[in-house]
Parts: C-alpha cells; sequence; structure tokens
C-alpha cells in the first residue's frame, strides 16, 4: 500500500482498468488521530521505511511527534497461526516506542488488529490504539455512498476474489479462521 497506491491509482488503473478504483489504508488511518501529541507506528520495515506515516500525519497535524519501530516478525507468526509466539517480539518493537511516551499507537498494518489484545496488554490503558478493523469498513461504506456509480456496479451475486502476493503453508487455514469459510486465493507476482 505504502509503495504501490499512487502508480496503481494514477498510472495502471487509468490505462488499463479506468472504471476500476484502488482505496488506501494509510490515510483513513491518519483521519483516526484525534488528539494524540507523541504518536507511535508499529508497522513492516517497507512501511516504516517508506515514511508514508509521519509524511501522511504530518500533512494532517504538523506538531505532532512521531515514533516508528519497525516489527518484521509479527506478519509471518500471525500468517502461520503463532500468535502465542508473538510476546517477546511485541516487547522488543513496542519498548523504544514506550520510551518515548507516546499517547496514541497506530497499527500500521492490516495483520496486526489480530494481535490488539496483546498489544494493549504492554501498552497499557493510558495510549490510544489505532486499529483498522475498527473504522477502515465503516469508511468504505462511506466512501461507497458518496460514490453511488461505485456502488452500483458490486453485486452480491457475484463471485468475490482474493489475491494475495505469498500462499504461505499455513495462509488457508489462516483464511479460513479470518473469514469463517474456505477462501479462493490467488497468488499474484508483485
Amino acid at each position: 500500500s505504502t509503495e504501490a497506491l499512487r502508480p496503481l491509482q494514477q498510472t495502471y488503473l487509468k490505462k488499463h482498468y479506468p472504471d476500476h478504483r484502488v482505496l488506501g489504508v494509510i490515510v483513513p488511518t491518519i483521519e483516526e488521530v484525534k488528539d494524540g501529541k507523541r504518536i507511535g507506528v508499529i508497522a513492516t520495515h517497507a512501511t516504516v521505511a517508506s515514511g508514508a506515516y509521519p509524511r501522511e500525519l504530518t500533512k494532517v497535524h504538523p506538531k505532532v511527534k512521531i515514533f516508528q519501530s519497525a516489527a518484521p516478525m509479527l506478519v509471518p507468526l500471525i500468517e502461520n497461526g503463532k500468535i502465542d509466539l508473538t510476546e517477546p517480539f511485541l516487547r522488543e518493537y513496542l519498548t523504544p516506542l514506550m520510551r518515548e511516551k507516546i499517547d496514541t499507537l497506530i497499527l500500521g498494518c492490516t495483520h496486526y488488529p489480530i494481535l490488539k489484545k496483546e498489544i494493549k496488554k504492554i501498552v497499557g490503558k493510558k495510549v490510544k490504539l489505532i486499529s483498522q478493523d475498527e473504522f477502515i469498513h465503516k469508511k468504505l461504506k462511506s466512501y461507497l455512498v458518496r460514490h453511488p456509480e461505485i456502488e452500483q456496479k458490486l453485486s452480491k451475486k457475484h463471485a468475490q476474489k482474493f489475491y494475495v502476493s505469498e500462499k504461505t503453508p499455513h495462509f488457508d487455514t489462516i483464511a479460513r479462521a479470518w473469514f469463517g469459510k474456505k477462501m479462493n486465493l490467488t497468488e499474484v507476482d508483485i
């Protein structure tokens, strides 16, 4: 999302699928930051390296202090159903942010809401979590209301297609757990 979203929106879709849309999660996430002054972000290496969250946050909240921590082990552990092994990694990734006395923590990866309970135990009740699972669906609904021409093209009778950049050995099992049914996942090369 941090690297591919703009090129997809501005170049690829315009050329190949002009009637399609790709929506990102970073700007909707930033919109959820209300009162925070010291914002922590945990995300993948690529997201942290992109600078996307600090760049977008300072556009909306120019006076906030932003602290990031790459959390490279979380996605593989989540995707392989090893949530019970995440606690030492979470402590390693969150400790530097807690030293900065953050008041808000952005879970900067769509996988991380699965670890909300474990994260909350470490950061405590005083740190507000910004977790995409709590608002992205509402933002999408609002977008569709504002763009009825898109919603009219959608049908519940059509097949759903799920694309993944990598199918790990346990991904089918995890996808079934997340969605409550067997998912037809198509691997794509990005």
